[in-house]
């Protein structure tokens, strides 16, 4: 993965966030929605404060979270390692519109203005299917940015596994994925 670090700065390369943080932002990012401020361009305006209170009245609220605005640049540099893997992967995969996906990401810098707000980190789940009947589904929590298909056993355990028979994951107009069975019929992939 790579990092930006502004020249000259001598700065530190943001550190990763821990799943719980993960978990944390998009509670922040959520919370914040409700408020009606997700990716609102009035959260740049630095001179209002705005981006500020609202982080902290969010700290107030929610006393037990551990991120704080030191944070920012964290979810920033691990927002666009996500926002590349997606890009690279569809890609691979021959999308045409693999560049467009996750635009808006926001430079590394540290402020949770309106295109920082504007993205949540995924959750992992995986199901597993015998005779397009699901046999298990599991949680697998927050997807690390990080983690590449090649990088380890355990990122190769989290890539998805279609049910014997299956062809190719199809993804609808409802923007679901799902698979065709030996029986043709479709059934939804739960990533």
């Amino acid at each position: 993965m790579k990092i930006r670090v502004s020249k000259g700065g001598g700065e530190d390369p943001p550190q990763s966030l821990t799943p719980q943080q993960r978990k944390e932002w998009n509670a922040y990012v959520d919370w914040i929605d409700k408020k009606g401020y997700k990716g609102s361009p009035l959260l740049d305006k630095k001179d209002t404060g705005l981006a500020n209170n609202l982080f902290n009245q969010f700290k107030k609220e929610n006393p037990n979270t551990t991120i704080s605005l030191d944070h920012v640049k964290a979810v920033q540099s691990e927002m666009e390692a996500l926002a590349q893997n997606v890009r690279g992967f569809e890609a691979r995969r021959g999308n045409p519109n693999a560049d467009k996906l996750m635009q808006g990401t926001s430079k590394v810098d540290g402020w949770p203005g309106s295109k920082t707000t504007s993205f949540r980190f995924p959750d992992m789940d995986k199901s597993t299917y015998s005779n397009s009947v699901l046999t298990s589904h599991q949680n697998l929590g927050i997807l690390n940015p990080q983690l590449k298909p090649s990088d380890s056993a355990s990122a190769r355990a989290l890539q998805p596994t279609l049910p014997t028979g299956s062809l190719k994951l199809e993804k609808m107009a409802d923007g679901k994925y799902y698979y065709q069975n030996k029986d043709g019929d479709y059934v939804q992939y739960n990533k």
